[in-house]
């Protein structure tokens, strides 16, 4: 019987307090479209330039006006196509947002490091937050 008091009471108090109203000017939009899901593929004309050996696909997201990257996903070894979903859980500077225009980078490369290397595959796409179905061509050679 006190089991389900305790459990009524606790259920009463959560719906009190987990159920304020937010307050003015906060746009609950803003935190649930902190994500860009798609595929990264590469073009028929690069396949045979894929590295050999060990690999990474590093995939980010920036502000078109600040080249920092706001999130970066790092994968070993990625099968392409490759399937992702960047999201908040891979920001970089928690200070950022993952909102409104940005640029969707990835690039496949011998180097887990964020500065591209000769050889490196790339590409490129400009997107919006909270997009789904994303298509990220590999298509440019770094030399």
């Amino acid at each position: 019987m006190k089991r389900i008091l305790l459990r009524a009471f606790l259920i009463f108090i959560v719906g009190i307090f987990g159920c304020q109203k937010l307050p003015p000017g906060i746009n609950i939009e803003q935190y649930k479209n902190q994500f860009v899901e798609g595929v990264v593929v590469i073009d028929d004309n690069l396949k045979d330039k894929v590295p050999e050996g060990k690999k990474y696909l590093i995939i980010s997201l920036s502000d078109p006006n600040i080249p920092m990257p706001i999130a970066v996903l790092n994968v070993e070894d990625p099968e392409l196509p490759y399937k992702f979903r960047i999201s908040e859980k891979h920001k970089i500077d928690e200070t950022r947002m993952i909102r409104g225009m940005l640029i969707l980078k990835a690039r496949l490369s011998k180097s887990r490091f964020a500065e591209s290397q000769k050889g490196d595959i790339v590409g490129q796409v400009n997107v919006v937050a909270g997009t789904k179905g994303v298509r990220v061509v590999l298509n440019q050679i770094i030399r």
